[in-house]
C-alpha cells in the first residue's frame, strides 16, 4: 500500500499533500492507483487551493 504525506510553508501559510493507493507488482515491474490531495493555504485575502484526483503510476524494472 504506497502512502505520502508533507506539509510545509514558504510563500504560503501552509502547504500539505498527501496520497494512498494500492499497488500490485509484475515480473517486469510495478503498477499503482492512487488518490492524491494537494493543498495550498495563501493568505485570507489570496485565497485557497485545492488539487484532488487519482494518480496511475508504473515502476519498470530490467
Amino acid at each position: 500500500m504506497p502512502y505520502y504525506l508533507d506539509a510545509g510553508t514558504g510563500s504560503s501559510n501552509l502547504t500539505w499533500q498527501a496520497a494512498l493507493g494500492a499497488g500490485y507488482r509484475f515480473d517486469w515491474g510495478d503498477v499503482t492507483l492512487a488518490l492524491r490531495s494537494l493543498s495550498y493555504e495563501f493568505d485570507e485575502n489570496d485565497g485557497d487551493i485545492r488539487f484532488t484526483g487519482p494518480v496511475l503510476g508504473a515502476t519498470f524494472r530490467w
